[in-house]
């Protein structure tokens, strides 16, 4: 099957590309605006970039408006955050966090995530999360316009928490808990407590987003039908061969 994506409406790309490129590790990213609020929200599309220097990106689409996500505004306000790595134990927290509140209201407040001061940056981090990058932005980049269009956030990374339970006795990351043995799992479902039963290391391991995970079906609630959808793979397939007969 070929497929041009140029010709696609965007909902139909965004559904070929977050079904194939995966798994891909969650940012749980905090951000502070010019009022010292702050601001705690997911974004599936996250990865490093380079260690010289230390540098990662996150992907914030934008509203089904087509305007930017707070995360952003605050960015172009205070140009730095903190970006977690997500276990599976604050999944249900997580979700929570990819609801749409108040410009201005806190996510830390609004679903019960304590938060602990940074060393660094002014934002604050996640006090539970096993990892945090504290960052200062490098660069915004736009790419696009209106819905799903985007902006990648490019962030050196200035300091690195790790709490001492995810590492192993020569003080580096317990494979237990890397991001190998958390592709390989199969995530929770959505309805899983982060409370709920004792912890294995499993529960600390990061968590990724596919068309099976938390993420993914919290998102393909909070936004309209018109924004996400995309025809089952077997529809989608026979209308773009319709489209696209091959020569």
């Amino acid at each position: 099957m070929e497929i041009d994506l140029r010709a696609l409406p965007a909902r139909d790309a965004y559904g070929w590309m977050s079904s194939l490129i995966t798994p891909r590790p969650i940012a749980w990213v905090s951000t502070l605006d010019a009022a010292n609020r702050p601001n705690l929200a997911p974004f599936s599309f996250f990865n490093g970039v380079t260690a010289s220097p230390p540098t990662l990106l996150f992907i914030p689409v934008n509203l089904r408006d087509g305007s930017k996500k707070d995360t952003v505004l605050n960015l172009e306000e205070i140009p730095e955050c903190v970006v977690h790595i997500v276990p599976r134990v604050l999944a249900d927290q997580m979700n929570a966090c990819a609801a749409r509140l108040p410009r201005g209201a806190s996510e830390f407040a609004a679903f019960g995530i304590a938060p602990k001061p940074s060393l660094v940056v002014r934002p604050p981090r996640v006090a539970a999360a096993p990892a945090a990058f504290e960052c200062r932005v490098r660069q915004i980049v736009p790419v696009g316009d209106g819905p799903l269009a985007a902006h990648i956030v490019i962030a050196d990374i200035l300091h690195l928490h790790v709490r001492d339970d995810i590492l192993d006795p020569n003080g580096e990351v317990d494979p237990a808990t890397s991001a190998v043995s958390a592709a390989k799992a199969t995530p929770p479902p959505a309805t899983a407590s982060h409370s709920s039963g004792p912890t294995t290391l499993a529960d600390h391991a990061p968590l990724h987003h596919s068309i099976r995970s938390p993420l993914f079906r919290f998102q393909t609630r909070i936004l309209p039908r018109s924004t996400w959808v995309f025809p089952p793979r077997t529809n989608q397939r026979q209308r773009l061969v319709a489209a696209h007969p091959r020569r």
